[in-house]
C-alpha cells in the first residue's frame, strides 16, 4: 500500500419532479416501500438496495475494467469480519469491501518456484480491500459517502463513484450531482495557521444530526454561488 487516503464525496438526489426529494422518498417512489414507512425502516430499505448487487455478485464497470463485491470466505478474505454493517438510527453504515481490475493478461507465479505459474483468465479479478462510509439520511436529499485508496493505479474509488450516481436513479430520479467534500473537522485544522487562493460558498451542507425537520437547500429555484478569488499573487488570510 504505497499511498493510502481516503477520499470524501457528497451526492444529491435528483428527482425528474424537480423538487429536493429525500432518501425516504427515494424508497417510497423508486423502491416502492410503504408511504408510511419510518426514516429508520426506509434508511434499511436503502441499506438492503445498496448492498443486494454486491453480496448476490460483482459491481463491475466494463469501461474502466474494475469491479468490486462483499467476499464472506474467511478462509479465502481476511477481511470477512469486517464487511459494511450498518447503525439505523444514524442512517449510516460502513465496513470494508473487496474490489480491483479484472479483464487483464495477469500472471499467478510463486515466489519460491517461478515454475508453479498460471494464467489467469480475463474473468478474473485481483480483489485488495477498501473501506468505505456511506451516510444516507432519510429526511435529507443530500448524502455523503468517503472510500480510501491506495495509489492513483489501485483504487475502485472512481467505479464505486458511478454504482453510487447509477443505484440512486431510475424512473422517477434522473443521476444526481456528485462532488469532493471536505468534512467540517478537516478544514479546522487546515485552516490552522493556513492561507488559502479561493473560497466558494455552496447552498447546501451536510448536517450532522437526524431530524425531523431537516435544514433545506436555499430557494429551490435557484442556485447561489459565491467565488472571491484575490488580485495578483495575494494570499486570503483566515
Amino acid at each position: 500500500m504505497a499511498n493510502p487516503k481516503i477520499e470524501f464525496y457528497r451526492f444529491k438526489l435528483n428527482s425528474k419532479k424537480g423538487k429536493n426529494k429525500t432518501f425516504r422518498d427515494f424508497s417510497i417512489e423508486e423502491l416502492k416501500a410503504d408511504v408510511s414507512i419510518s426514516n429508520e425502516d426506509a434508511f434499511m430499505v436503502n441499506f438492503e438496495y445498496f448492498m443486494k448487487k454486491i453480496n448476490l455478485g460483482h459491481a463491475s464497470n466494463r469501461k474502466l475494467k474494475k469491479t468490486f463485491t462483499i467476499i464472506d470466505d474467511k478462509k479465502i478474505n481476511p477481511y470477512s469480519d469486517l464487511k459494511p454493517t450498518f447503525s439505523k438510527a444514524k442512517n449510516i453504515f460502513s465496513g470494508v469491501i473487496s474490489g480491483g481490475p479484472y479483464d487483464r493478461d495477469r500472471i499467478n507465479s510463486s515466489m519460491s518456484d517461478k515454475k508453479e505459474s498460471t494464467k489467469l483468465g480475463r474473468d478474473r479479478s485481483i480483489l485488495s480491500p477498501y473501506f468505505i462510509f456511506v451516510y444516507l439520511p432519510s429526511e435529507h436529499h443530500e448524502g455523503f459517502f468517503a472510500i480510501h485508496s491506495n495509489s492513483n493505479e489501485e483504487k475502485i474509488t472512481t467505479v464505486f463513484r458511478t454504482y453510487v450516481i447509477d443505484l440512486f436513479s431510475g424512473i422517477q430520479f434522473s443521476k444526481g450531482q456528485l462532488s469532493h467534500y471536505s468534512p467540517k473537522s478537516f478544514q479546522d485544522d487546515f485552516k490552522k495557521d493556513a492561507t488559502i487562493k479561493e473560497f466558494t460558498f455552496e447552498t447546501s451542507l451536510i448536517e450532522k444530526i437526524i431530524s425531523s425537520k431537516p435544514m433545506k437547500g436555499v430557494f429551490d429555484e435557484y442556485t447561489i454561488k459565491i467565488t472571491a478569488v484575490p488580485k495578483g499573487k495575494k494570499k486570503v488570510p483566515f
